[in-house]
């Protein structure tokens, strides 16, 4: 202001579980959309060709939001998915507790334990929710270009397929550091898919 620099710090406490987290996540996106900061990305032009410093990325018009107009729309989805998971968790568990509470030493008689079989069927079909929603997180993520997952999203200090070197070790910043996300996003799919694979024999 006035030709002075002035540093604004804000500290964001939040609760460690999913459901904060995720509404976390979805105003970083938010703000980032609407601020839509400048990065530059070798101007504008195709995927992936010339100067573009992102492979698999378009260049767009050197925004955050241009460049990566698709790839924040996926993760918005993702998102999105993913609490209504989070969401449908919860009946799981609550059903749960409450057939714990049962005597089960008694015989079922579903005239009479009719909250039962209700809460059998509600706990069903939350986690066939749970299960179409993974499954949309998985495709919601496979929007993104592999190729900027496997060289930048995905890399934490190793060398990218350019054989350049993306990232720097823990607590160290670089001029290295822009090219990692070090998401950890291939183990993550990877845990994702087999949980997928697993409930949904288990469905069956």
């Amino acid at each position: 202001m006035n030709g002075e620099y002035k540093e604004i710090k804000e500290d964001i406490k939040v609760s460690n579980n999913a459901q904060e987290l995720l509404k976390q996540a979805s105003t970083i996106l938010t703000t980032l959309n609407e601020a839509c900061p400048w990065l530059s990305n070798g101007g504008a032009g195709g995927a992936g060709g010339g100067n573009s410093l992102w492979a698999g990325i378009d260049k767009g018009d050197g925004s955050a939001c241009g460049i990566f107009k698709n790839e924040i729309s996926a993760i918005q989805d993702m998102i999105k998915n993913a609490a209504i998971a989070v969401e449908q968790s919860k009946i799981v568990a609550a059903n749960a507790q409450n057939q714990h509470n049962l005597d089960t030493g008694k015989a079922f008689n579903p005239y009479k334990d009719a909250s039962f079989s209700q809460s059998m069927f509600a706990n069903a079909r939350a986690q066939a929710e749970i299960l179409n929603r993974a499954q949309a997180v998985v495709k919601d993520f496979e929007r993104i270009p592999a190729a900027f997952v496997k060289d930048s999203l995905g890399v934490c200090h190793e060398k990218g397929s350019d054989g350049n070197l993306r990232g720097t070790p823990s607590g160290t910043v670089t001029s290295n550091t822009w090219g990692a996300g070090c998401a950890y996003v291939g183990e993550t799919l990877t845990s994702l898919k087999d949980s997928i694979a697993h409930f949904g024999t288990q469905a069956e």
